[in-house]
């Protein structure tokens, strides 16, 4: 996995997607000025040794799809290809994208969902899936988190207006997770923005994700906060509605695509890597990774 690095420092990730060489860190009025404007400062008066992250968004292409198009290969092809992709690139939190257990047009029930599940849960992560018509899961490196809370808040659905086709219901998922050789807490917000209805509705999920952001930061004031997700280039109204609340994200990535990693101020960034889509082609999206420090 190769990773473009914000300095020049030789670091090396294990199977946990977390650094295996200690490092002493020192910024002293460090800057680091985020794609999105925002700058963050990390300070050399930190108590206790940073924590290194890699936090990761991955769209796998739902098997609503399978048959569409010919260029990417029905699920049962893929599934294999998808896990390796993870298991290839490692990373300690991954929030993805169009893991379905129901095709929204059928209503058929499909397999997708318990195969990602059997894989990831074989890989040693824990998980937080929702709703059976929630897409967007969580996974977390369960030998380096602890789970606190999780959660979910349906976003979009049918109800507010459909596109060119039934659109799946969205919502955001969240978990918040304690690191645990360095008892750090994170909240982590993962969704898949919907694109499909226009600016008014663009306007709508960015605000109801950010009231529910901000009333769960609320409870955990002190605690980093990563979000990840396929935003289809809406993540800057995801940011503003945000910061009108005094959130404050940055992107942890200067990928031009539709998929970020998204973090909160106080957190470094390390570096990011874009894996691309495969070949052959595990998904219609690239895994992004950010290499983060709390």
């Amino acid at each position: 996995m190769k990773f473009i690095k914000t300095k020049r420092q030789k670091l090396s990730t294990n199977q946990h997607g977390l650094i295996n060489k200690s490092l002493i860190l020192v910024l002293v009025g460090s800057l680091i000025t985020g794609s999105l404007g925002y700058a963050y400062t990390r300070y050399s008066g930190a108590t206790s040794a940073p924590t290194y992250i890699n936090a990761a968004t991955y769209n796998i292409r739902g098997q609503r799809w399978d048959g569409f198009n010919s260029t990417y290969a029905n699920w049962s092809t893929r599934a294999p290809r998808v896990k390796a992709m993870i298991a290839n690139n490692p990373a300690g939190i991954i929030g993805m994208q169009e893991v379905f257990k129901q095709n929204p047009d059928t209503g058929q029930y499909i397999t997708q969902r318990n195969d990602v599940i059997n894989f990831m849960t074989g890989m040693n992560y824990g998980y937080f899936v929702g709703s059976v018509d929630n897409t967007s899961p969580i996974f977390w490196k369960k030998d380096n988190f602890t789970k606190l809370t999780t959660g979910e808040t349906k976003v979009y659905d049918i109800s507010w207006g459909a596109g060119s086709r039934p659109p799946a219901t969205r919502y955001l998922s969240f978990v918040r997770l304690r690191q645990i050789h360095h008892d750090k807490e994170i909240l982590v917000f993962n969704y898949h923005f919907n694109s499909d209805n226009g600016p008014a509705m663009d306007d709508r999920q960015a605000t109801v994700i950010a009231g529910r952001v901000k009333n769960i930061r609320d409870s955990f004031p002190n605690d980093d906060i990563f979000f990840l997700g396929d935003f289809n280039n809406r993540h800057t109204k995801i940011v503003s509605a945000l910061a009108a609340r005094s959130i404050y994200l940055g992107q942890a990535d200067e990928f031009s695509g539709v998929d970020h990693v998204l973090k909160s101020r106080g957190v470094y960034v390390r570096g990011w890597t874009n894996t691309g889509r495969g070949s052959p082609y595990a998904s219609d999206h690239s895994m992004i990774i950010g290499r983060l420090t709390i």
